[in-house]
């Protein structure tokens, strides 16, 4: 045997592989600190508070770390790209006295912004209003102007002394022309009566500059559902919106949320579905454009300009990117705390999500803003992929288990603390008396239920809240006393299953299957590690006879040593390898057929629709309840039909019913027939018309 040949070619390799190595290593981004150290590896990922990097070579065990945006002064990515973080620097406000401050711009809102001083370290926020501010410059540089300075403090000067007053002299009785107009008791009394006109009201801001409040033009948000993920994305419009600050003259076009948002000038509403989006915007109540953008924000952002131009109103402001949160950090998280009644959920704290605490692991988090907060969902709970499990990364673990474990963790996006963030986010803006924003949000929290990756206890008690509240601020309004009573009925609904046995005998059913998921999961995750540590340890082994081999490779005996060392490694590569594939084998063996076995689809709850702010969705939560629970919620619609004959009909004809098909056919008919009824509701009474007698009687 040649050994001289083999040592040859197998230094070869591994020369070639170190140059590989020093390639790669030059091809990588360098993350300079704000230390004065460097770091080198791949970029994967830029939020607003850290940076994912996968450093090269490796830190430790450490294959991906954290850096914090605050320690970072600037990435040069291996494009040739450099950016430049400016974190340190302040924005500045130059109030219309002159005044300068700095800190950092936390919000703008319709009449005023927020702003946290000291450059942002000072957690608490103060509010200025617009009107007395002249001047924002940002860290970027970027410049918007609000109102010019006040002009200097006049110098008092000491006035001079007032003429005598003189007695004024008697008027003289009005004769000829001047008495043909002078208007007579009658004419007097005919303009008394005449409406007044109401004068604008003048008021004076923070500067002492009067200021006179117009009647404002707004853009309600509607619904805007990601069709992928049951996420609303209204918040995000609106910044949008508020953003480019669309004027004409002295009017301002002021967006807000709202819950049927056509009564107003102008109304959007839109959904997302993958990169296609369409969008549906309303002047006076009547569809005046559709469109249909296939990008971002900024797309949708370039068809309302071309659309307000052509009403006059001119954009005053340059559009600002909206951030819709960062993605939670997962790597390397073990698979048992990925799955329901285990995984972590991060809610904005309020009174109304207090009673979640016994049923979920919750982390509440300190509030900075609800429309904040509510907008950050969607980053929140969209952007995690499989990739960043070892359980769904690592080739080791059986595909058919791989699948049958991925429906009971993604989407994320049905994870319970989603829904539960709208829910206490339209708390804390429902206690601000914002009650469109609160309803809208609301509704967001009843559509993220709908899909829920938790027992249908935790899917009722959300819903219960969601309606409860809806019916709370509808039932304060005198123009919709029958949409309140429909939110009652769903309210009352899912308080029937909430209060019964069944309910929390299948919570119990329902965690005790997600157990035995968790053993099986957790088992094969282990034994997965096991075989990568045994892979890892044959490479080590192999790569230290290797350095041997190339160690006395100058050693006067023949090239006998050097050969021995690459038959060790040789030889310890392929028996871990061997062992590590006759593992991996095992591993797939055991868990063949596993998908048969365990029945994933008991454990997700659907009840088959959408909920939509502005279409009727009760019918379906009705037929949803007939079908599984039709003995718990008898008592409840039956008191909702107490007063609807049509009702009580359709209900005595599926209690009375016998054979599947007619239950199924008298289900149908109930759906429809609440669906027409609360579509009736919705048309006339959110729009501010009353339900008429002939209406009534076809309930």
């Amino acid at each position: 045997m040649n050994y001289k040949k083999i040592l040859l070619q197998f230094l070869l390799i591994l020369f070639a592989c170190l140059a590989v190595q020093q390639v790669q290593a030059q091809a990588q981004d360098t993350i300079r600190l704000k230390n004065g150290r460097f770091v080198t590896g791949k970029t994967l990922e830029v939020s607003d508070e850290d940076v994912l990097f996968r450093p090269f070579p490796p830190i430790g065990n450490d294959t991906l770390v954290l850096i914090n945006i605050k320690d970072i002064r600037a990435i040069a990515y291996a494009n040739g790209f450099t950016d430049v973080f400016k974190g340190d620097e302040p924005d500045t406000i130059v109030l219309v006295s002159g005044r300068k401050v700095t800190c950092k711009i936390a919000e703008i809102l319709d009449n005023s912004l927020l702003a946290r001083l000291n450059n942002g370290e000072d957690e608490r926020v103060t509010e200025f209003l617009l009107d007395s501010v002249s001047v924002v410059q940002y860290a970027s540089g970027y410049i918007e102007k609000y109102n010019p300075l006040l002009p200097p403090t006049p110098v008092l000067v000491a006035k001079a002394a007032e003429p005598t007053k003189q007695e004024k002299p008697i008027p003289a009785p009005v004769t000829g022309d001047l008495a043909a107009v002078t208007p007579t008791k009658e004419e007097k009394k005919k303009k008394e009566k005449e409406p007044k006109k109401e004068k604008p009201i003048s008021t004076k801001n923070l500067s002492g500059v009067t200021i006179t409040n117009k009647p404002k033009t707004y853009i309600a948000v509607g619904a805007v559902i990601d069709s992928a993920s049951g996420l609303s994305r209204s918040v995000a419009l609106m910044e949008i919106l508020k953003s480019s600050c669309y004027r004409h003259e002295d009017d301002t076009l002021t967006p807000v949320l709202q819950d049927y948002p056509y009564n107003n000038h102008y109304a959007i509403t839109g959904v997302f579905n993958g990169s296609k989006s369409r969008f549906k915007l309303y002047k006076s109540g009547k569809k005046v454009k559709e469109f249909v953008v296939y990008d971002d924000w900024s797309a949708v952002n370039k068809e309302l300009r071309a659309y307000f131009e052509t009403e006059e109103y001119i954009p005053k402001r340059k559009n600002a990117p909206v951030s819709e949160g960062g993605q939670y950090k997962f790597h390397e998280r073990n698979i048992v705390n990925m799955l329901p009644g285990t995984v972590e959920n991060r809610v904005p704290h309020s009174m109304l999500v207090d009673t979640f605490r016994t049923y979920a692991v919750m982390k509440f988090y300190k509030d900075n803003h609800a429309y904040l907060n509510a907008k950050e969902v969607y980053g929140s709970y969209t952007n995690i992929r499989e990739e960043s499990l070892f359980f769904f990364r690592n080739s080791d673990v059986p595909w058919n288990l791989k699948k049958t474990v991925r429906q009971v963790v993604f989407p994320i996006s049905r994870w319970l603390g989603a829904p539960l963030t709208y829910l206490s986010c339209a708390y804390q803006l429902e206690e601000k008396k914002e009650t469109g924003a609160a309803l809208n949000l609301y509704f967001a929290s009843l559509q993220g239920s709908c899909s829920l990756l938790a027992s249908p206890y935790e899917r009722g008690l959300l819903k219960e809240r969601a309606y409860t509240r809806i019916h709370h601020i509808y039932s304060q309004q005198q123009n919709r006393p029958h949409l309140a009573a429909m939110f009652s009925l769903g309210a009352d609904l899912n308080k029937a299953f909430l209060q019964s046995a069944e309910a929390r005998t299948e919570r119990s059913k329902y965690y005790s299957g997600i157990q035995q998921i968790r053993s099986v999961s957790t088992k094969a995750e282990d034994q997965a590690r096991e075989i990568r540590a045994t892979k890892r340890t044959g490479f080590f082994v192999a790569l230290l006879n290797t350095a041997g081999a190339v160690a006395t490779a100058g050693v006067d005996d023949g090239g006998a040593t050097s050969m021995a060392f690459v038959e060790n490694a040789a030889n310890t590569l392929n028996e871990s390898l061997t062992a590590a594939e006759d593992a991996s084998t095992m591993l797939a063996d055991a868990y063949m057929g596993i998908e048969d076995k365990i029945d994933t689809r008991s454990f997700t709850i659907n009840d088959g629709g959408e909920t939509d702010m502005a279409t009727a969705f009760l019918g379906r939560e009705i037929a949803f309840y007939l079908y599984f629970k039709p003995h718990l919620v008898k008592p409840v619609l039956e008191r909702f039909a107490k007063d609807k004959p049509k009702m009580q009909a359709l209900l005595t004809k599926f209690y009375t019913a016998r054979d599947k098909a007619t239950v199924q056919r008298s289900i149908s008919e109930i759906y429809t027939h609440v669906t027409i009824m609360e579509s009736q509701i919705i048309a006339s009474e959110a729009r501010g018309i009353a339900i008429t007698d002939k209406m009534k009687a076809n309930f």
